[in-house]
């Protein structure tokens, strides 16, 4: 129960910029093409997000990367026997 309502928690825009490891301007700019959780503005010139989408785009981007981990290795192995 406490977890669920952990996610629905508020967070700023410094908060989700420490969380990610994305600078400011990033967040700002992958939330403006779509490659970020959208924020909720509170008003003209206040914008925070939930806390629950923000944990989950950074697991969809862990999930992401050991993808392409993975698919990078597979094709390294499948390609060994190609001479360069």
């Amino acid at each position: 129960m406490k977890q669920a309502i952990k996610n629905y928690r508020f967070i700023s825009l410094e908060k989700v910029s420490e969380l990610t490891s994305l600078g400011k301007s990033t967040v700002l700019l992958w939330e403006a093409i779509n490659k970020f959780p959208p924020a909720v503005r509170l008003s003209k010139t206040k914008r925070v997000w939930l806390e629950g989408d923000v944990e989950n785009w950074i697991i969809g981007m862990h999930s992401q990367g050991s993808m392409n981990k993975f698919k990078q290795e597979s094709f390294e192995k499948e390609n060994s026997h190609v001479s360069q």
